[in-house]
């Protein structure tokens, strides 16, 4: 592996829990529940051939290493080699030959053929895919006839109509020139029309799938609203990014001038002096037959 990682990687190992052992633990909980899910949805049986796409750390893929058989095999795709480098060693050695790793983006999966697979997952995947459409008359196209897809997505959109500031703060109180350094990198005034994690929900993956070409589409989705409860310590919200594509908040402190920098951090810290807060929230599953 290499000493310096990608940004997809990079945040796999460090950013996405700021070396935190309890938040990685959470986390962790969480993800083995959508994990457990998205595989039922999937109705894998021995010797299905599946293409886990969007891999990451291996978090389906491997998994689904259990249901295949002898005969099945798991073909772990990101379109990050780095990423690939961080699952592979994940990997028992128990299920040697029985997977292959393979550098493609969702939305071009020319290295495999038509009819080729059983199953498609993909957890998170099409939120960072800037042609989803195409995405999925890539999976419609490597899954033989009758095979299925079954991802999850969270809905973003969701989110950010319902919650446009960050952390509920009013940035107003600080310079104008101030608030765009510390929002810019985030994202920032949030767009959702334009930026990939955010110009879709539930009903446009339902159209994606059906223009694909994929039938008997199913649904489910789920909206929570919450009072969260901001468990992070101060530490760790500055070490930590909410995805790969978005800095560590200490990156972005670091790059203010003193002054700025202590106005910003005093700013920031009044969050943590409010434990609660309105979450929203909105996940789907989705599966679909070719």
């Amino acid at each position: 592996m290499p000493t310096k990682l990608d940004k997809w990687a990079d945040w796999l190992v460090s950013r996405r829990f700021g070396n935190d052992k309890n938040l990685a633990l959470q986390t962790k909980a969480r993800l083995e529940i959508i994990r457990d899910r998205l595989l039922r949805n999937a109705s894998i049986s021995e010797g299905n051939k599946i293409l886990d796409v969007g891999t990451g750390d291996g978090l389906i893929g491997i998994e689904a290493l259990k249901y295949i058989g002898d005969t099945g095999k798991v073909f772990f795709s990101d379109i990050s080699q780095d990423v690939l480098e961080i699952c592979k060693a994940k990997i028992p050695s128990a299920y040697l030959g029985k997977f292959e790793c393979c550098q493609q983006s969702a939305d071009n999966l020319n290295i495999f053929s038509e009819n080729e697979f059983d199953v498609v997952t993909a957890r998170a995947v099409v939120m960072y895919v800037s042609h989803k459409q195409e995405a999925f008359y890539e999976f419609y196209r490597v899954l033989r006839p009758g095979g299925r897809i079954s991802i999850f997505e969270p809905i973003n959109k969701f989110s950010a109509i319902n919650s446009p500031d960050y952390l509920d703060l009013d940035f107003s109180s600080l310079k104008h020139e101030l608030s765009l350094k510390i929002l810019g990198p985030l994202g920032y005034p949030l767009d959702t029309i334009n930026n990939p994690m955010l110009n879709f929900d539930e009903r446009d993956l339902f159209r994606f799938a059906e223009e694909a070409g994929f039938k008997d589409i199913k649904i489910e989705n789920c909206l929570i609203k919450t009072s969260k409860i901001m468990l992070q310590p101060w530490e760790v919200f500055l070490e930590s990014s909410a995805n790969p594509l978005a800095p560590p908040m200490k990156d972005i402190l670091n790059t203010l001038s003193l002054e700025e920098k202590c106005l910003a951090t005093n700013f920031l810290f009044s969050a943590w002096k409010r434990p609660l807060r309105s979450g929203y929230h909105s996940e789907t599953y989705l599966t679909a037959v070719k």
